[in-house]
């Protein structure tokens, strides 16, 4: 697959998932107001862990913003090493109202390594992607 088909597929992906999220919050929109009783639907969004350059982070903020209320993270958790420190590293990067260009949380530990924290939203390179790439 080239970059060309990839591009293509990536904006019809967006566009489907545009779609998708514009009928269900007209669908939510028309029946808030029917019935005021009712709860708000919970929208799930679904994506692929561990993207290069943390693309993941970007497109579940983008979710969000368009009324996703929650975000399932693919292939996140695995049983190795790095499923928490990696799903720590996409809640904040998800949920905290940061910075995606300047970020310090003030924990020396966490920044020069020392706790296993990943301080930053600085594209990481985790062992599962090095181990995936040699192995192509």
């Amino acid at each position: 697959m080239d970059a060309t088909t990839t591009t293509t597929n990536n904006n019809n992906a967006d566009q489907q998932m545009d779609a998708i999220l514009a009928a269900i919050l007209s669908e939510q929109q028309s029946s808030s107001q029917q019935s005021q009783s009712q709860s708000s639907p919970i929208i799930i969004g679904a994506l692929s862990s561990m993207q290069q350059e943390n693309k993941e982070l970007e497109a579940a903020k983008e979710l969000k913003s368009k009324g996703v209320t929650s975000i399932l993270m693919m292939d996140a958790i695995v049983g190795d090493n790095e499923d928490v420190a990696y799903a720590t590293f996409v809640v904040n990067g998800v949920m905290k109202k940061k910075s995606s260009t300047f970020n310090m949380t003030g924990l020396t530990g966490s920044t020069n390594g020392h706790f296993g924290g990943v301080a930053s939203t600085i594209s990481t390179m985790w062992e599962r992607q090095k181990k995936a790439a040699t192995a192509r």
